[in-house]
């Protein structure tokens, strides 16, 4: 499955990504730069 989506759904939090998607079952977790996305992109 995949965590977040897209990269819309990925941040920075203390130097780590990570999901925030809330909707995801891994919400919250450490995910890798390119977990489900080529280029990330900051959210609107």
């Amino acid at each position: 499955m995949e965590c977040c989506g897209n990269c819309f759904y990925h941040t920075i939090v203390d130097g780590e990504w990570t999901c925030d998607n809330d909707e995801a079952e891994d919400f919250g977790l450490e995910t890798d730069y390119n977990h489900t996305c080529c280029d990330f992109e900051e959210r609107k």
